[in-house]
């Protein structure tokens, strides 16, 4: 199942190569090379999925993996689309608030319906690339625009773009409304949280070293661990098949930058599924200490 797999990935590879160096042209084009792998691994994915979905057996496919990682998939896969689809929410309602820009900007590039009518399939073509730069833009992440124009929650700076109807939602200025953005990926993380299986936990430790010691178990973090390189793959695979180079000059690099978008998954999504697990238990384990400490022995003098 995996050779065949891998050997149909890499014909799918090749021809989309193929293609990018068959379109690419003095002024505009794509690397070849970052091609064939971005569509090998997209391959890779989708027969991946269909192999442990449709598989005889899936626990023959499924055998060498550690049995924490089995568990924390879906976790890891769950929140990664649900924060991929609130990122598409987010960019529903951008579009609708800034509609009149994205008519104005239609109606200068294409004045007839027919050329209207071309330019809605172009840009429909192009949204799942418009949600995964807000994907990443939630997460606090700058979506790079060429050259040091860039667009993030605290930083705008978006430079002179194209005329192009979706690139019309880009901000102009930094709201501070934006900073909202961050509980969609800190909501990921508790989502990771509560989907990992956990072993029943109470504070019962009298010693507050004791029970510092006690807050969670080794097994609970590496499951956690596992669903955020989960999360974090997803995240760097949709990040690097949305973004690249297009050209040169203002064309060197259009989109978000995959490992910075991993940086801030990790800071936000990873810290927020920790900080679900410790934080807690970390104050019913002081309470539970404050209320049973040891009174302090009062001191007798001797008297000779």
């Amino acid at each position: 199942f995996w050779i065949i797999a891998i050997i149909f990935s890499f014909i799918y590879g090749g021809i989309s190569a193929l293609a990018s160096l068959l379109c690419s042209t003095d002024g505009l084009s794509t690397s070849f090379i970052q091609g064939f792998l971005n569509n090998f691994l997209i391959s890779i994915i989708v027969s991946a999925i269909v192999l442990l979905e449709y598989a005889p057996s899936t626990k023959e496919l499924t055998a060498k993996f550690p049995e924490d990682f089995l568990i924390a998939f879906k976790p890891g896969l769950i929140a990664f689309l649900l924060t991929w689809f609130l990122g598409a929410l987010v960019t529903t309602a951008v579009l609708v608030l800034r509609f009149n820009e994205i008519k104005a900007v239609s109606g200068l590039m294409a004045p007839s319906a027919i050329d209207q009518a071309f330019l809605t399939l172009l840009s429909i073509g192009y949204l799942p690339t418009v949600i995964t730069w807000t994907f990443a833009f939630v997460f606090g992440a700058a979506v790079h625009l060429g050259g040091a124009a860039s667009v993030s929650i605290g930083v705008v700076s978006p430079g002179a773009l194209p005329a192009f109807p979706l690139l019309s939602i880009l901000p102009s200025t930094a709201l501070p409304i934006a900073k909202l953005a961050l509980l969609i990926p800190i909501a990921a993380g508790v989502v990771i949280y509560l989907l990992i299986p956990r072993e029943p936990w109470k504070a019962h430790q009298t010693d507050f070293a004791e029970a510092i010691a006690h807050l969670f178990r080794l097994r609970e973090v590496i499951r956690i661990v596992y669903a955020m390189g989960i999360f974090i793959l997803c995240t760097y695979l949709i990040t690097a098949f949305s973004s690249g180079p297009l050209g040169i000059g203002f064309l060197s690099f259009i989109g978000p930058k995959p490992l910075e978008v991993v940086i801030w998954s990790l800071k936000t999504t990873g810290l927020a599924a920790l900080m679900t697990l410790i934080a807690p238990r970390f104050i019913l384990s002081l309470l539970y200490w404050w209320q049973h400490r040891q009174p302090k022995a009062a001191k007798v003098d001797s008297v000779e």
